[in-house]
């Protein structure tokens, strides 16, 4: 079956392709059908149960006289036009020979019966060779029986052809609804990509500006410090603490001194606008600050 299988997916290939439709969804679809559908002739009724490996045929006796299916004289014709002999599976046995005899059905009575490629028999034993009736199906192709029927006396051909047929719009619709999804999906993706740049490029310029704001600051506060220690005379205050002074974002800072000195004017005044200057510097080089970011 996996085989067949495998051969229908080859033969559909032809017929049209599809991006995302898995072979196994394609082989589900796959139906037999019989086409060119004939009459039986009167007083039979004959219905076909075709599937992938092999058909089977039920024939039914509606009239009033005795009929028979002659075998010999029915036949198979695969997708190439070549014809072949059947039997029914029912005659394999180990005395079966190259004449079949014919299935006598009465009235009010039928016979069901698997056909067989007579070129699958293994004539020594009479075994079947386990080969398909229908080797391989091809989309757009007719395999045909014909079967030779004896009602009356009157030997009457009932021919039947099978075709294989493919659900192309249920394919092609499933095919469709997965290349939407599959750009929904590439669409989602790309849109967490973009998010996700976003965000390190957000980080980034948060780091890039609390680098910046912490080097101005830091000039804020030592322009400060020494400005602050000014007191008239020249006469200076304190020696600092070994941490800078914590400064705020408006600019004040609490400022704890570890004990008192002196130092010049002449020395306080310079160093408070050195790094005034450095500030001023350091202010007009930052950054747009991003967007609801506060500096620590």
């Amino acid at each position: 079956m996996l085989l067949i299988a495998l051969s229908l997916m080859a033969a559909v290939a032809f017929g049209q392709d599809y991006e995302f439709v898995t072979a196994t969804e394609i082989a589900s679809t796959v139906r037999l059908e019989t086409a060119d559908i004939t009459e039986a002739p009167e007083g039979t009724a004959i219905t076909w149960k075709p599937s992938l490996r092999s058909l089977v045929v039920e024939v039914e006796n509606t009239g009033s006289t005795v009929m028979q299916v002659d075998w010999n004289s029915s036949a198979f014709v695969d997708l190439d036009g070549v014809a072949s002999g059947i039997v029914p599976g029912s005659t394999l046995r180990g005395d079966y020979k190259d004449v079949t005899a014919p299935s006598t059905i009465p009235p009010g009575s039928k016979i069901v019966e698997a056909i067989v490629r007579e070129s699958a028999i293994n004539l020594a034993d009479g075994s079947d060779a386990d080969e398909a009736l229908v080797e391989r199906w091809e989309e757009g192709k007719d395999v045909a029986v014909t079967l030779a029927l004896v009602v009356d006396g009157e030997t009457q051909y009932h021919t039947q052809r099978f075709g294989l047929s493919i659900d192309h719009e249920h394919l092609a619709l499933l095919d469709e609804q997965r290349l939407e999804a599959q750009d929904t999906l590439e669409e989602l993706q790309r849109a967490e990509q973009e998010q996700l740049e976003k965000e390190q490029a957000r980080k980034r310029a948060e780091l890039l500006y609390q680098k910046k704001w912490d080097k101005y600051t830091g000039y804020r506060k030592k322009a400060w410090i020494f400005g602050s220690t000014l007191i008239g005379g020249g006469a200076l205050v304190a020696v600092m603490s070994a941490t800078d002074p914590e400064m705020k974002a408006d600019g004040t800072a609490t400022l704890s001194a570890l004990g008192l000195g002196v130092l010049p004017m002449a020395v306080g005044i310079p160093l408070t606008f050195h790094f005034g200057k450095k500030a001023k510097q350091a202010k007009e080089k930052l950054p747009n600050r991003p967007v609801g970011y506060e500096p620590e």
